[in-house]
């Protein structure tokens, strides 16, 4: 009864030093990239003591991603203390990351990271940005996800890896029908996804 007594107390004080301004806007996310971070480390540090994967240490390093993904996008969107260049290169590269500990974790960290990095340029609000450059990070996003299921084969991945691939590319077209990057973007793509896998 004690050991819970202190946990509300703990859980309480914290709040309070939040809504009073104790822990300002800087602090909250530092101290959230942290805890991400720490994840992270938790689940890894789990991994080598037990020799072996494992679902919970799955879940705790896709906590992890998620705990910093939310840090990151709390000071673009809701304090703007995070530029959204910063953002936009610090998400993908969570992103990636991400992807790349599936390959130690397990599939569930693959399709956080791949839905993930897909989706940066839209939690960064890069639609001021050049469509190029967006159908750029999209063709690493791509390649990246190939090379991964070259190592762990699910036909699933794949299909993501696909259906997140064609998205961005008919959203580019939608957008500026007439821009030559579109084109240059679909023939990678076909080029990608007969030789990589």
């Amino acid at each position: 009864l004690s050991i819970r007594r202190q946990r509300q107390m703990c859980i309480r004080d914290s709040s309070h030093s939040v809504r009073t301004g104790l822990i300002g806007p800087n602090a909250q996310i530092i101290l959230a990239l942290i805890t991400g971070v720490a994840l992270h480390s938790g689940a890894e540090i789990l991994r080598r003591r037990n020799q072996g994967t494992h679902q919970v240490f799955a879940a705790l390093a896709g906590g992890g991603s998620i705990t910093l993904y939310a840090a990151l996008l709390t000071g673009i969107h809701f304090y703007q203390i995070i530029s959204p260049l910063f953002a936009f290169a610090a998400l993908a590269a969570v992103a990636f990351a991400t992807m790349a500990l599936s390959l130690i974790h397990g599939p569930v960290l693959a399709i956080l990271g791949l839905t993930s990095a897909y989706a940066v340029p839209l939690l960064t609000g890069s639609d001021g940005g050049s469509i190029t450059i967006v159908l750029s990070y999209t063709l690493i996003v791509t390649l990246a996800s190939l090379l991964l299921t070259r190592f762990a084969f699910r036909l699933w991945l794949w299909r993501a890896t696909l259906l997140g691939a064609m998205g961005w590319w008919l959203l580019a077209v939608a957008a500026e029908p007439e821009q030559v990057s579109t084109v240059v973007y679909l023939a990678v793509l076909l080029w990608a996804f007969i030789v990589i896998p």
